[in-house]
């Protein structure tokens, strides 16, 4: 049997080697500086490397680097003991996990999205207005179009830098009352749906 002593980075660094051999450590410790084992997600998703992890002592934590946006929450809710990922997807994919990624909180790291140069963030008015704080961490920054705005939003909606267009949902009293508002967003305003059968006077 082989007990094990090095730093949290080459420890993260032989990772698949102590995987292949877990039956052969008794333990696995850290020394010098506490950090993060840091491995990719394939790393730590790799056969073995769960009974490696059982085996390091003390108080460690774990930083998984390329973890998919659609299994940040699974990965994070499987161990308690990571405290960091990267993640990578789409702009779909994000907006269908955007609850979940803000839950998570200060476990995302980063998000790198891999259409960005060609897809804006599609976010509905509530989403844009209760769940985009995780939307910073978005590497290179984003776009965003915002739908079911009212006409009194609107505005100050498409002030913000990140958004490129919104999509107007109101009444028509509501959208004759910010009629003048409206105008000025000129191309930035990409529809208007009147939530009602009132007649707009122009």
């Amino acid at each position: 049997s082989v007990s094990v002593k090095d730093t949290a980075a080459n420890i993260a660094l032989n990772m698949a080697d102590l995987a292949t051999n877990v039956e052969k450590i008794t333990n696995i410790t850290q020394k010098g500086t506490a950090a993060p084992l840091t491995m990719t997600a394939t790393q730590y998703a790799s056969a073995g490397v769960t009974a490696a992890l059982a085996k390091v002592q003390g108080n460690y934590s774990l930083s998984i680097t390329g973890v998919a946006v659609a299994d940040a929450k699974t990965t994070a809710d499987g161990n308690g003991r990571i405290v960091g990922m990267t993640l990578t997807g789409s702009a779909a994919d994000v907006v269908s996990n955007l609850a979940d990624l803000n839950a998570l909180g200060q476990k995302v790291t980063s998000i790198t999205q891999s259409d960005s140069t060609t897809t804006a963030i599609a976010l509905t008015r509530d989403q844009w207005l209760n769940q985009t704080p995780v939307l910073d961490k978005l590497v290179g920054g984003y776009k965003a179009t915002v739908s079911g705005v009212t006409a009194a939003q609107a505005s100050e909606i498409a002030a913000d830098g990140h958004v490129s267009t919104v999509q107007i949902s109101d009444s028509g009293a509501n959208i004759q009352a910010r009629l003048d508002d409206l105008q000025d967003l000129g191309a930035q305003i990409s529809g208007i749906a009147q939530s009602d059968s009132d007649a707009l006077t122009i």
